[in-house]
């Protein structure tokens, strides 16, 4: 429970500041308070739909994003207002009309941000009421009662979540409060067919992929053509046998289990990716809060691994890292969980041990490759070694924290000689001070939602934060101060990043050869990061981003910085 409040704050810090955001859009669209400053009424009105469609995904409001890139799209005019000459008769007509062709969407994200709200107090009351957050759910409608109350029953005799709707809207409710795995629907009910929640699951983008089974009384061909076309998984006349129904819902949901392993497994080595790592990690430290137990993860990295890319050229170093997934696969025990994280990263949970214990499972690891060939080409053999770094939970901390004391152990023992594993066996203090004092982070970003979630993230990453609103406040304090790392927003008013990186590059700023620099954008054009890259920035985050790999990035970034001037 713990983690999962920590989790939510900072969602509840972004749909409170949307709440505050709306109050002036409320006036602007609701309130007919359109009397004021057109112009500037409209650039505010712009800049919060590019904020939303931003910030939105990050923190998992994917609806919101989507319909605030609608918004964006309407008052983009308003977001190129300085360029554009409107005579005033026509900039309060253009204005106006907008608002008009703005209410349906301004409706729709309302309603959105309200059901968060609602779904994010919800779901921490079911994580202390229900333990088992894997079982799948499945929502029965029919208007045959009796009928109804079967096949729910049937299916959690065999050890489903079963959910019961009389109707269309009924079925709607609960699709709006519940994640539902499946859903079995009657087509004839009073008074609405069936046919109108096919149109009602395929206008949601998280509800269009939900596996449907048609039950129904007509055994006539169109029909089913029709709820194929539709979206229907499969059709079942009734009388039905019950357990054939309960067989092909089983087969259906093992297909879809089937197709997310796939978008969880990583193309080049077939070990878990990045995302079902982070997923099962969330999973592991529920399951830790409710029944105490040992655990570690283990982040390992492959040392001097860009050397092998450089000298013998990625093929080489392709089959290095799936050498080393495939005798790391062969170590584990069936329990554990190995991902690869990123690059030649790797990182791997064990549940059941504590440091000492995964201290132990690592150093035979090591030991085992140690001179050993781990991938061969041509006829040549290539051997590498590892750093490992161990973390165990502590019970307090987040998963970012956890991640961090791992990530920064294995930095360590980089730094100790490299092919050797070193344990942080300290509780997360949030002190990320490489080498003496608190490193100084520059936060240029105009969108004040993210500024302020990023300037939180490294504050209690234990970093010295400062924020900037635009390109040229954040000029101003690199031309005065000296900064570790700046981390810098493409798209800013007064200068923008592109700008600002041509500065940071021609001028004299203090200490600007040693500072690390991160730029992130929305825009995804290659020509883009190319030339953030060219002007010297160390990496490139499009958004949304994941605040865990922002964080991680910031670490990385400060250790190697660390270590250029260590050697």
């Amino acid at each position: 429970m713990m983690m999962m409040a920590r989790k939510n704050k900072v969602k509840y810090m972004f749909l409170q500041e949307m709440s505050e955001q709306m109050k002036f859009l409320d006036m602007l669209f609701l309130e007919d308070g359109r009397q004021g400053d057109a112009l500037k009424q409209s650039v505010q009105a712009y800049r919060i739909f590019h904020s939303w469609k931003s910030s939105a995904p990050i923190f998992g409001f994917d609806d919101i994003g989507r319909v605030a890139v609608q918004l964006e799209n309407l008052w983009r005019w308003a977001g190129e207002a300085e360029s554009t000459k409107f005579v005033l008769s026509e900039w309060v007509d253009k204005f106006r009309a907008t608002c008009e062709a703005t209410l349906p969407y301004y409706r729709e994200i309302d309603l959105e941000r309200a059901f968060r709200l609602k779904e994010l107090e919800r779901t921490d009351c079911e994580d202390q009421a229900q333990p088992n957050s894997r079982q799948q759910r499945i929502l029965v409608v029919d208007d045959d009662p009796i009928l109804r109350s079967i096949v729910a029953q049937s299916l959690r005799t065999d050890g489903y979540l079963v959910d019961e709707a009389r109707g269309v809207e009924s079925a709607k409710t609960k699709l709006r409060q519940n994640i539902y795995h499946l859903i079995t629907i009657d087509l004839i009910m009073e008074p609405i067919m069936g046919y109108e929640l096919f149109e009602f699951l395929k206008q949601d983008i998280n509800l269009k992929w939900i596996p449907l089974i048609v039950l129904s009384g007509r055994d006539d061909l169109p029909d089913k053509v029709k709820c194929f076309r539709l979206g229907a998984d499969d059709y079942l006349t009734k009388p039905f046998e019950m357990d054939e129904l309960i067989a092909r819902i089983a087969r259906i949901l093992s297909r879809m289990t089937e197709f997310e392993q796939m978008a969880f497994r990583d193309p080049l080595t077939g070990i878990y990716n990045r995302r079902y790592i982070d997923n099962q990690i969330d999973i592991e430290i529920k399951r830790v809060l409710r029944n105490p137990a040992p655990i570690s993860i283990c982040f390992l990295d492959i040392d001097r691994f860009k050397l092998i890319n450089d000298t013998y050229g990625h093929q080489v170093g392709d089959l290095v890292l799936q050498g080393l997934a495939h005798k790391l696969q062969n170590t584990l025990r069936s329990s554990d969980f190995l991902g690869r994280y990123g690059g030649e990263e790797f990182l791997v949970i064990l549940p059941g041990s504590n440091e000492e214990q995964a201290k132990i499972i690592m150093e035979n690891f090591l030991s085992s490759i140690r001179g050993m060939s781990i991938a061969r080409n041509e006829g040549k053999d290539y051997t590498i070694t590892c750093s490992v770094g161990i973390a165990g939970y502590d019970g307090k901390e987040t998963m970012v924290e956890w991640l961090g004391r791992a990530d920064s152990a294995m930095y360590q023992a980089k730094q100790d000689g490299r092919d050797r594993v070193y344990v942080d066996t300290n509780s997360y203090n949030g002190n990320s001070s490489v080498g003496g004092a608190k490193k100084r982070v520059l936060i240029a970003e105009d969108e004040d939602v993210l500024r302020s979630i990023i300037v939180s993230l490294m504050s209690s990453a234990g970093y010295s934060p400062t924020e900037s609103v635009d390109g040229i406040m954040a000029y101003e304090l690199l031309s005065k101060e000296h900064y570790d790392i700046a981390l810098i927003g493409l798209v800013m008013p007064g200068m923008d990043g592109l700008t600002l990186l041509t500065k940071i590059k021609n001028e004299s700023l203090p200490n600007s050869n040693r500072m690390k620099t991160i730029v992130f954008s929305t825009n995804k054009e290659d020509q883009d990061i190319n030339r953030a890259l060219a002007l010297g920035a160390d990496g490139f985050l499009t958004k949304p981003f994941s605040l865990i790999e922002l964080e991680l990035k910031v670490k990385q970034l400060l250790l190697d910085h660390h270590d250029e001037y260590q050697e």
